[in-house]
């Protein structure tokens, strides 16, 4: 008679994709180089790529291994620190165009809004009293077409329409 396998018994889908990987050891050194890499405010890929490191590895290790794991996440809030300074540092550069110079800063800028909380936009919402109805206006259309053009219109401009 057959039965079907015990729960227990059966593989995790992360278990089954991890035999695949290749077993690359986290070393000292690789530890080392990955975390420098990442606190000068490269990106993981690139430091992957330089190495011949699976891109699933570093995970790995720091689900494995939790002094790794914060010293990572240590590494990378120091990187965006770093990334900050390039912004800077790109913005002051004259000898590159100012577009090359928008393109560049934005895209820092961009990641970091995304990947640390710091440096995330923030939005500080006050209230008093008791709250019947709340909305939030987010000026994102729920669709492209009611999408209208906004016309504000100043007392001055007031006086010229009369």
């Amino acid at each position: 008679m057959l039965t079907d396998p015990h729960p227990h018994d059966m593989a995790t889908p992360w278990e089954e994709f991890n035999q695949w990987l290749p077993s690359t050891q986290l070393s000292k050194e690789l530890a080392t180089s990955m975390l420098a890499h990442l606190s000068s405010g490269r990106t993981l890929t690139a430091w992957m790529n330089e190495n011949g490191i699976h891109a699933m590895l570093p995970y790995r290790w720091a689900d494995r291994n939790p002094v790794f794991k914060a010293a990572w996440a240590t590494a990378k809030g120091k990187g965006h620190d770093r990334m900050l300074d390039q912004c800077v540092e790109i913005a002051d550069d004259l000898s590159d165009s100012p577009r090359s110079r928008e393109v560049r800063v934005g895209t820092r800028l961009k990641v970091l809004a995304v990947s640390d909380s710091r440096f995330a936009e923030r939005q500080h919402i006050e209230h008093g009293g008791s709250v019947q109805q709340l909305v939030v206006v987010t000026n994102v259309p729920e669709r492209i077409e009611t999408i209208k053009p906004v016309i504000t219109v100043t007392h001055a401009d007031r006086d010229l329409l009369d």
